[in-house]
């Protein structure tokens, strides 16, 4: 669709102002009123929300800190009589080591006495036999004669000792573990027969048929040394 041109007008004399009124004059544009973002008193309660919100933040806090404050005296006056108040946390200190050293020590050595580390009824009198000596790498290196002095129900003990050479030694025994039928010794050399002995050692004794099988243990300076041998 096309439409007709329209005849030329001279200046401010188009149709507009055909009726003689002289044409207005245009100044700067007014400027626009604010755009409206919302309503205003959705606004204010907005705002008025977020103060009661707020408001009760910190109310919660102030609860929360009143209440840590009100709990601690209480908290820390509670160990306060209970230590001041209290004589068994006292007494309990003086009562133990009163009783406890006393009784302890006394029944200790009774029961190991009586019960336990005595030579067995089985064992009572001498017994003689020859042992065979190892070296610590098994080897044997030597045989001496054994010949032991025990009392049923004793603790301690003699053992006389004869090397192939005449050498003798003497031991001391003492009984530190038992049953009816062994018993374990430690023995101390009482003489040397000059350097010939060693100082010190173990002994094992149990009760087979009408023999005692004997085990001796003794450190030597390249290892531990055993014997072993029968006894009659």
């Amino acid at each position: 669709m096309t439409y007709p041109q329209q005849p030329p007008f001279p200046p401010e004399q188009g149709p507009q102002w055909q009726g003689g009124y002289p044409p207005p004059q245009y100044g700067p544009p007014a400027p626009p009123p604010p755009p409206r973002r919302g309503n205003p008193a959705g606004v204010v309660l907005v705002a008025a929300g977020g103060v009661v919100i707020v408001g009760l933040v910190i109310a919660i806090i102030v609860v929360l800190v009143r209440g840590g404050g009100s709990g601690g005296p209480e908290a820390r006056q509670d160990p306060t009589p209970v230590t001041e108040s209290s004589p068994a946390e006292e007494t309990t200190p003086e009562s133990t080591p009163e009783t406890t050293p006393e009784e302890t020590p006394r029944e200790s050595p009774e029961e190991t006495t009586e019960g336990r580390g005595v030579f067995p009824e089985a064992m009572d009198g001498s017994w003689s036999g020859t042992m065979t000596q190892y070296d610590p790498d098994g080897a044997e290196v030597s045989t001496w004669e054994l010949e032991i002095h025990m009392t049923a129900g004793e603790r301690v003990g003699t053992a006389d000792l004869s090397m192939g050479d005449g050498t003798t030694c003497e031991w001391e025994v003492l009984a530190t573990d038992s049953t009816d039928e062994s018993v374990d010794l430690q023995y101390s050399t009482t003489d040397d027969g000059g350097g010939s002995c060693t100082s010190s050692g173990f002994v094992h004794l149990i009760v087979s048929g009408d023999q005692l099988a004997a085990g001796v243990a003794t450190d030597w300076p390249t290892g531990v040394s055993t014997a072993d041998g029968m006894l009659e």
